[in-house]
């Protein structure tokens, strides 16, 4: 069943992709609502479903993630038993950090996160053992950078609240411990005890208060909110965000797979001119491949990929050489952001040779 969401919670839920750490003051306050109000709108969307979890976005070389895959599946339309069966194994991969069932040129795609290309290896030959041969086509994409650009998805372009996005700060949740511009990060963490411990507790759960982060950590408040300063000025944590069922509100999710010249200078162009112009554009994926550029679509309106489409290839008919499309039909996992704490502590014990406390 479809929930209708109204003006007011596209805005509540524009400044919680953002920083879900917002408090519910400083929403109501931004969009003009009392701060009771806000509260109950949340937990409405909450309880409907529409919003899944609280996410801690992570870059994810910084917990030892050095291998960020992307999987593209084509299962014989008459074996849908076995189609079942990787979807069934993938889903309960560790692993696998996002998981949907689309319609275009691949039915099934999946991001594998990892530490170690030994991680990725017994997936790929156990998703080959249960297809039965039913695979008619495989292809594997190394993401090289991924760019979030989903902040606008639910306004439009009269919205004032889109104005203001890039100025927003809320002192009610510290300004140490807002990330929407944490520093690039280029190598491993040095984690400690205490600050993995946060992040164990935080990764699936952003919007936990500093008290009760405090008390579960055994830790005072003071200190642990100068081990999340710390982690976002080191870049470890790249922001605080939400995981949306866009099926659950009536939009549709899509993905434009481009076939463009190599120049960064050109990928750099492109990207700026689809984050101006289009705000039903999620994320932007950069690959090693032939297809080497895709746009995660987001709207209520199916043709907007269409659109998009033969816009950019008229605009940059010189340039993009290929593009296909898939439609999501369905998400089993979704997640933009790496998300499994034990695979995050397993793969900092490994770099670390198991020096961290292995009870954490």
């Amino acid at each position: 069943m479809t929930v209708k969401i109204d003006k007011t919670d596209r805005k509540i839920l524009t400044l919680l992709l953002e920083n879900c750490r917002f408090s519910n003051a400083y929403v109501a306050k931004q969009i003009k609502i009392s701060e009771q109000v806000a509260k109950y709108r949340i937990e409405r969307l909450e309880k409907e479903g529409v919003i899944l979890e609280y996410k801690t976005q992570i870059m994810n070389n910084a917990v030892g993630v050095s291998r960020y895959l992307k999987f593209y599946l084509k299962i014989k339309n008459t074996k849908l038993q076995q189609k079942q069966a990787i979807i069934s194994y993938l889903n309960s991969n560790p692993y696998i950090s996002s998981l949907f069932e689309c319609e275009g040129v691949w039915n099934i795609s999946f991001i594998i996160s990892a530490a170690w290309l030994n991680h990725v290896k017994p997936i790929i030959f156990e998703v080959q053992k249960i297809s039965e041969g039913s695979i008619e086509d495989l292809k594997v994409f190394n993401i090289c950078h991924s760019d979030d650009t989903y902040r606008r998805i639910f306004l439009d372009d009269n919205d004032r609240l889109k104005n203001k996005m890039a100025h927003l700060k809320d002192a009610s949740f510290q300004k140490e411990i807002t990330a929407s511009k944490s520093a690039f990060f280029s190598g491993i963490a040095d984690f400690d005890r205490g600050s993995l411990t946060i992040l164990k507790l935080i990764i699936n759960n952003a919007r936990m208060p500093l008290t009760e982060i405090a008390k579960k950590a055994n830790l005072n408040v003071i200190t642990v909110k100068r081990k999340i300063s710390d982690m976002i000025e080191k870049g470890i944590i790249k922001g605080f965000s939400i995981v949306l069922d866009y099926e659950k509100i009536g939009f549709i999710e899509m993905e434009l797979m481009m076939s463009i010249l190599t120049e960064e200078s050109i990928h750099r162009k492109i990207k700026e001119y689809v984050k101006q112009k289009y705000r039903q554009i999620e994320i932007i994926y950069g690959y090693m491949d032939y297809w080497n550029m895709s746009l995660f679509i987001v709207s209520e309106n199916p043709n907007v990929i269409d659109e998009i489409a033969d816009d950019l290839m008229v605009k940059f008919n010189n340039i993009i050489h290929d593009a296909t499309k898939l439609r999501v039909t369905k998400h089993h996992k979704k997640a933009k952001y790496l998300g499994n704490v034990d695979q995050i502590y397993s793969g900092i014990k490994e770099l670390y040779n198991g020096r961290i406390d292995s009870k954490i």
